[in-house]
């Protein structure tokens, strides 16, 4: 597989690959990716605010949304909880929100719903320059208020191309499934950032079931981005289903975690 750097990501000419598929594996090429974030981009440069909290339940329609947002010189803003209560704690940290159907209560003024933003203005998108775009995103909060995590593009481009050095030859063309969520740096890294930078289409929709995990049978090869928990719930479910790679993030792996992926789906996972 190609390699396209993240500054680079949105502005080639003739990539051809899938970015993303459904449930249903309908496929979304390369150059409709690029339209999309052109047209959201367009949008988002003619308004006024600054800082734009995503909340995206689709990971196609988020990765156009986070690429539009750098494009347009925004400071990106990734609430890890969508509930209305915790956004309306968190508005303090952002002007206006981009989102999909996952957002019913609105915890700020000023929002816009990614289906209703056309194509009248269309963006020319040129190279990133990744260490003057801001990232925010948030610690869990489990134990108490959400903290702000700042960072900039660069230090996340850092990460994708050390990851793909390390991993890029195993996953080679695989599709990528995930059961994390892209609001997280985990996520964000693993099944949307990279993947779009490596050329691999990645699923839009997670799986939030252990049978999901063990029934679905694609006919490409397939990669797994998972939590601890998860891993462990397969002990639960009949089945078995065969990935090119599992990984696993987002708390410590426990023994029984890594013993039902060798089980269930043909091979021990890369604890992150």
């Amino acid at each position: 597989m190609s390699y396209t750097a993240l500054s680079d990501l949105t502005n080639q000419e003739n990539l051809t690959h899938h970015v993303c598929f459904d449930e249903q594996h309908t496929y979304v090429s390369y150059q409709q990716f690029q339209h999309d974030v052109q047209r959201v981009c367009g949008y988002l440069s003619h308004q006024s605010e600054v800082k734009w909290a995503l909340c995206f339940d689709d990971s196609y329609q988020f990765a156009v949304s986070f690429l539009a947002l750098a494009h347009a010189g925004k400071h990106i803003i990734l609430p890890g909880n969508h509930q209305p209560a915790a956004l309306t704690e968190l508005s303090e940290h952002f002007d206006a929100l981009l989102h999909d159907d996952i957002i019913q209560v609105m915890p700020c003024e000023h929002h816009r719903h990614y289906q209703t933003i056309s194509d009248n203005v269309m963006s020319v998108l040129s190279p990133l320059e990744l260490g003057n775009i801001r990232l925010t995103l948030f610690t869990s909060g489990s134990t108490d208020t959400p903290k702000p995590i700042e960072k900039t593009l660069q230090l996340l481009s850092n990460e994708i191309e050390q990851l793909e050095q390390l991993w890029g030859d195993k996953l080679d063309a695989t599709e990528i499934y995930s059961t994390v969520s892209h609001q997280h740096i985990y996520g964000l890294l693993f099944r949307v950032l990279w993947p779009l930078c490596a050329g691999r289409a990645f699923s839009r929709t997670n799986f939030i079931y252990p049978e999901q995990i063990l029934s679905h049978q694609p006919e490409h090869e397939k990669t797994l981005i998972c939590s601890p928990a998860l891993l462990k719930r397969l002990a639960d479910h009949e089945g078995y289903n065969h990935y090119q790679m599992v990984f696993s993030s987002g708390g410590p792996l426990a023994i029984e975690g890594a013993d039902q992926s060798e089980a269930k789906l043909s091979l021990r996972p890369f604890e992150v």
